[in-house]
């Protein structure tokens, strides 16, 4: 069974995104995201069963969505569903990054390749 990944972000950061389910799944690991351009109901259920099927959620965070109050809501919701939350910081300083994600264990974007490195190998022994 593959390891699955959810990758939540803001709806102009949807390059970060493909990038990032390209490697993910280049690892061997599923990665869903939501269209925010298609919002069929038969599209909401698909994120849906995609969001709830996830082993762990990946929060993009960039300057476009830091200082956005939803996503401190949604990052509050992911953590929640008791899957691993692991933000993804994309062009920020370590000042820039607000106390709550320094809480977590985040990933500078630089960093993705050895993450999920250890990501596939760490769910291929599982």
């Amino acid at each position: 069974m593959a390891y699955k990944v959810f990758i939540h972000s803001s709806s102009k950061d949807i390059d970060i995104v493909q990038d990032l389910a390209n490697r993910l799944e280049l690892a061997g690991i599923e990665a869903h995201w939501a269209n925010e351009s298609a919002r069929s109901d038969k599209n909401i259920r698909a994120t849906n069963k995609a969001l709830n099927d996830a082993d762990e959620i990946f929060v993009i965070l960039t300057s476009e969505s830091v200082d956005n109050p939803s996503l401190m809501v949604d990052l509050g919701a992911a953590a929640s569903t008791r899957r691993r939350v692991t933000p993804v910081v994309v062009g920020l300083e370590t000042s820039q990054v607000p106390s709550l994600i320094k809480s977590l264990k985040y990933i500078k974007y630089p960093d993705l390749n050895r993450y999920i490195v250890d990501l596939a190998t760490r769910t291929r022994a599982a």
